[in-house]
């Protein structure tokens, strides 16, 4: 695991997983309005097609805002990784350039 990639993953995966789940609530949004238009049922008569499409959407729901939170977080590590960088090599070349 590297300095910036926090848990073994570096930003660009959980964009990529973000994104992913991005388009799969979208699609499981759309699922459940149009299983939901088409039959009609609400409440303990609805279809398995509405049931398993809100299940779907929860759990993409989830996985967005987790993936969205850890890309996030992984972003802010990167940038304090690279911040101490380059304040580490300020440091050398301000020694090398002292006199001696």
């Amino acid at each position: 695991m590297a300095d910036g990639e926090p848990h073994g993953m570096n930003v660009e995966s959980f964009r990529w997983v973000r994104r992913v789940a991005s388009a799969v609530v979208l699609l499981s949004a759309l699922a459940l309005i149009l299983e939901r238009t088409r039959s009609g049922a609400v409440g303990p008569r609805s279809s398995a097609p509405a049931f398993i499409a809100a299940l779907c959407f929860l759990v993409s729901v989830l996985t967005f805002i987790v993936s969205w939170r850890k890309e996030l977080a992984a972003g802010a590590h990167a940038a304090q990784v690279r911040e101490r960088q380059q304040h580490e090599l300020l440091k050398l070349q301000i020694e090398r350039e002292k006199p001696r």
